[in-house]
């Protein structure tokens, strides 16, 4: 990575550049969960063109309301628990599954995700919203034409 964040040098406010790996802190700011914050964040920044392409780790709990614009894109559901170091070194017992989430180049959003989805999946399961289109159902965001075929 050329930039790196870390809790001294907060980097909220600052562009996101090119390409974003995002582990979001954990915990709460002014009342308002740090997974929210980030992540709305990180999807401002990809809507504007800023970030170009994105993978992002939180926690897997799709029932909270922040989450629900990650369904706009492939998430890799993390078959087993990640464990994280703490501050003395100490792997720390994870209290929730964690996701992957993939925000891809937009001018190459098809093979993207195939790539993705054959990278991460070693992971765990890969999931994406369907929605239906003329009796098809198609992947949300993802236009795969007939013919098509995947890169290796």
């Amino acid at each position: 990575a050329a930039t790196f964040y870390t809790k001294e040098r907060n980097g909220f406010d600052d562009p996101w550049h090119g390409r974003v790996w995002l582990n979001p802190p954990y915990g709460k700011q002014e009342g308002d969960s740090n997974q929210q914050r980030w992540t709305a964040r990180l999807i401002e920044q990809y809507q504007d063109g800023t970030t170009t392409e994105a993978v992002c780790l939180v926690n897997a709990v799709p029932g909270n309301l922040w989450f629900a614009p990650l369904w706009d894109f492939p998430i890799c559901f993390v078959a087993r628990r990640i464990q994280f170091y703490d501050p003395t070194g100490a792997l720390g017992q994870p209290t929730h599954s964690n996701v992957l989430v993939y925000l891809p180049d937009p001018n190459r959003r098809d093979r993207q995700f195939a790539r993705f989805v054959r990278i991460f999946s070693q992971f765990g399961p890969v999931a994406a919203r369907l929605i239906e289109d003329d009796d098809q159902v198609l992947i949300h965001g993802i236009e795969i034409n007939d013919g098509d075929s995947v890169p290796e």
